[in-house]
């Protein structure tokens, strides 16, 4: 069972009061501290001193160097099973987030009922030798079969006879192209 509780800011007495929800009597007295927040602090609790006090957020990190990272899911050890997202609430409108889908290992954007992947795309750059009998084939890593464009030497679309052999690996024909000018550009996007 949870043990929920309430806080109470008492101002007269510059103290939190909390209660458990069961109803009872006072269980803690909590004095504010008696400087101002600044920006960027939040109030915690230092056990080492038995009180409250502001904590700088640019404090917070695993080895105390001061950062703006957030770790979502940080005591997660071993293989990951959960997902994780910053929600933002739109009031009647449905919610945005941005999560981590670790069951396909990708991030998804969107409002609730549209959620989608966010793409990934893998780059380079090849020259006539990097082609074997006019064919390059390229290994991008992507898990997907994405969408290619190819530029010339001029950044000049060219469209080429693409063969998807895995999820990871394409090769482009470009035996109609003849010997290739310059430096190509190749763009895959999934």
């Amino acid at each position: 069972m949870n043990n929920f509780y309430s806080l109470y800011l008492q101002t007269s007495t510059n103290q939190i009061e909390v209660y458990p929800n069961s109803g009872l009597s006072v269980d803690y007295n909590l004095v504010l501290p008696s400087t101002a927040p600044t920006s960027n602090t939040i109030l915690r609790w230092n056990a080492s001193i038995s009180s409250l006090e502001w904590y700088d957020l640019s404090n917070i990190s695993a080895n105390s160097t001061p950062t703006s990272t957030f770790t979502l899911l940080s005591t997660v050890t071993g293989t990951p099973s959960s997902n994780a997202s910053y929600t933002v609430n739109r009031g009647t409108s449905d919610a945005a987030t941005i999560s981590w889908n670790e069951t396909t290992d990708k991030w998804e954007i969107g409002v609730v009922g549209a959620i989608k992947s966010v793409g990934r795309s893998y780059s380079l750059t090849f020259t006539n030798s990097d082609l074997v009998s006019s064919v390059l084939t390229v290994t991008h890593n992507l898990g997907v079969k994405p969408v290619i464009q190819v530029f010339d030497n001029n950044d000049v679309e060219i469209g080429v006879d693409v063969t998807h052999t895995s999820s990871n690996v394409f090769t482009l024909n470009l035996s109609r192209m003849g010997t290739l000018a310059g430096t190509w550009e190749l763009t895959a996007v999934g």
